[in-house]
């Protein structure tokens, strides 16, 4: 019988949800890359603004690494979604968790 079948039908929304969360952010890094390496020109690396304290907006390289960083994230979120068993179960739960806490605090030092 296949894993998923087995699974209670609330816990197969919610991954079907992460995994399409972490699809959404994984498409936004990778096409962020791609603008990134075609037109370097249009991001000002090191300048003043409201990001540019931030450690990945100090070279084109730093900012090359959060993206690689973050692809690795949401593709092992991706990859989670499919495992089953308690320890997938706790590692999907806290891959949310630290997921929802890196996007308030990106937002949030984009805010002040």
């Amino acid at each position: 019988m296949h894993p998923f079948v087995t699974m209670h039908k609330g816990e197969l929304a919610l991954r079907g949800v992460w995994l399409l969360w972490c699809c959404f952010m994984l498409a936004l890094n990778l096409d962020e890359a791609w603008i990134v390496w075609h037109t370097p020109w249009l991001y000002p690396f090191g300048n003043s603004g409201p990001v540019a304290g931030l450690w990945y907006y100090a070279s084109p390289g730093a900012y090359g690494t959060k993206l690689l960083l973050m692809t690795v994230w949401y593709s092992a979120g991706a990859f989670l979604c499919f495992r089953k068993g308690v320890p997938a179960r706790v590692l999907l739960v806290l891959h949310a968790g630290v997921s929802v806490l890196l996007v308030l605090a990106m937002r949030a030092a984009v805010i002040y």
